[in-house]
């Protein structure tokens, strides 16, 4: 249960350590490299990560809230249970990962590789999950078949949910219904 909060890791290899029930909030992981680590119900907030590798990482259970992940390697990372909200995957490669079991909230998939993907029961309550015409989807699986899938930039989402600023933990009521992604 250790705090790592207000950091700065920019570069640091980290890769194959045990970071079991971290809490990493506001630490700057731009280009540091993560892979083959355990994060198993982690505590990740309020951080901008560039460039990083997270290859082979175990996200279990983890919480990520407010992060922002851009042109990150998620290959073949493991976020089963995982509770992922208000989080932005900008041109990351998340090939091969694993979401089953996951809840997605308040969510961005911008240009992001999500090809050869389990999906297995990917819970989508109440939220905006967001992408756009780059963002590469598994075989068979089609994001117009899910009600609270949206093509939607960054800044529409700010303007559209300018309350969420206010509470980054809360959960926002929507008039959408839950819906559980299926393997295709």
């Amino acid at each position: 249960d250790e705090d790592l909060g207000l950091l700065d890791l920019k570069n640091c290899d980290l890769s194959n350590l045990n970071l079991t029930r971290i809490k990493l909030d506001n630490v700057n992981l731009d280009g540091a490299n993560l892979s083959n680590t355990q994060l198993i119900a982690a505590q990740i907030h309020s951080c901008w990560i560039t460039r990083a590798n997270l290859s082979n990482a175990n996200f279990s259970a983890a919480s990520l809230s407010w992060v922002r992940f851009m042109k990150s390697n998620f290959s073949k990372v493991n976020f089963t249970g995982a509770d992922i909200n208000h989080t932005y995957f900008d041109n990351a490669n998340l090939r091969g990962a694993t979401f089953d079991g996951c809840s997605l909230g308040i969510s961005q998939l911008h240009g992001t590789d999500l090809r050869d993907t389990k999906l297995a029961g990917v819970g989508v309550q109440a939220i905006v999950l967001s992408y756009d015409d780059t963002t590469k989807f598994p075989d068979g699986f089609d994001p117009t078949n899910y009600g609270p899938l949206h093509k939607m930039d960054w800044t529409e989402y700010k303007k559209r949910f300018p309350s969420l600023d206010k509470s980054p933990r809360r959960r926002i009521p929507l008039k959408v219904r839950d819906q559980v992604f299926r393997d295709a």
